[in-house]
């Protein structure tokens, strides 16, 4: 969508344009992560779909109820779907890149069966991608949102009168999601408190999300903020992705500990396992001390710049003054619009 002045367009109009481009971003993936032969596919649509699920609830207030319930289920099942496949993708890639680095045999070992589990459960895990993607087209979510979206811009067209405004509600979006996002500050300078950096890694991606919504009403005003969002939301995963195996590789030892046990009916072997996920688990620790002093510094130098508060200057302009819309006479409306 491209740039436009905000007092041309109100957020019917907006709402339904910015929601069709990503039901199309959504579809383009389809055929893709049906084959399954390449990672990237999945990728794209996760993130398709929950860029799709945050637009629509921006702009839930001015979407028909019933039909915004329908379509945030429907999209919320393949975003769970691809969620679980694509984590299990980015660990694959990562125990693999890190496996080409170890050479001592004694700490292979351990490392190479997680390996094998995590290709074992991807495994598993695309038959519900398939399933999900099965649903969706049986279900006609994409179509059905189309033509939902299509009766929304007509509506907006045939308006009289005040219709929503699309600056003054895009400076309120963004600013609530400004300030979950800033709500975590105080806990970033603690490292120990994991579940709230995970809490802002979410929050730095809503608003990030939020902010790409509205970037045709603001143009490369809010571009700074943007990029600024994206870089914090990339830190801050990065940190959740340590944090997520530091926990899980004691939990996967047990486990498989006890699936030799019920095999072998004795735990003999599971020492060189073990060796190369405690180095593992140790590397990850590591990481993720280096990952959070990049992080703090780079929280420092927005800091030191004021980009949050400039940020609030930006969403405390007064909004343009809306254009009237004038009523549209039935007649001239193209026949099966």
């Amino acid at each position: 969508m491209d740039v436009m002045p905000p007092e041309t367009l109100n957020l019917e109009t907006f709402a339904a344009e910015a929601l069709r481009e990503r039901i199309h971003a959504l579809n383009r993936e389809v055929d893709g992560v049906a084959t399954g032969e390449d990672i990237e596919f999945i990728h794209r649509m996760r993130v398709a779909s929950r860029r799709l699920r945050t637009s629509l609830a921006v702009f839930e207030p001015v979407l028909p109820k019933k039909r915004f319930k329908e379509w945030n289920r429907g999209v919320r099942r393949i975003t769970k779907a691809l969620g679980a496949a694509r984590d299990l993708d980015v660990q694959l890639e990562f125990v693999t890149e890190f496996l080409g680095g170890v050479s001592d045999e004694r700490l292979r070992k351990g490392i190479e069966r997680l390996a094998l589990r995590l290709k074992q459960a991807r495994g598993a895990t695309q038959k519900k991608v398939l399933k999900a993607l099965a649903r969706m087209e049986k279900s006609d979510l994409c179509l059905e949102m189309e033509e939902g979206l299509h009766d929304l811009a007509i509506q907006a067209r045939l308006a009289s009168g005040h219709v929503h405004d699309l600056r003054e509600n895009a400076n309120a979006v963004i600013a609530e999601a400004l300030a979950e996002f800033l709500s975590f500050e105080i806990q970033l300078p603690d490292p120990l408190a994991v579940e709230s950096h995970h809490e802002m890694r979410i929050a730095a991606k809503h608003l990030r999300y939020c902010m790409e919504i509205f970037e045709p009403v603001y143009g490369a005003a809010i571009s700074e903020f943007l990029k600024s969002a994206k870089e914090m939301q990339r830190l801050l995963g990065d940190l959740h992705d340590c944090d997520v195996w530091v926990a899980h590789l004691p939990a996967f030892l047990d486990e498989e500990r006890a699936r030799v046990v019920a095999f072998y009916g004795s735990a003999k072997g599971m020492k060189r396992i073990a060796e190369g996920l405690h180095y593992l688990q140790e590397n990850r620790r590591a990481s993720r001390e280096q990952l959070y002093q990049e992080t703090l510094a780079y929280w420092r130098h927005l800091q030191s710049g004021n980009v949050w508060g400039r940020l609030r200057q930006e969403l405390d302009q007064k909004p343009p003054a809306v254009a009237t819309v004038v009523e549209t006479p039935a007649s001239a409306v193209p026949e099966g619009t």
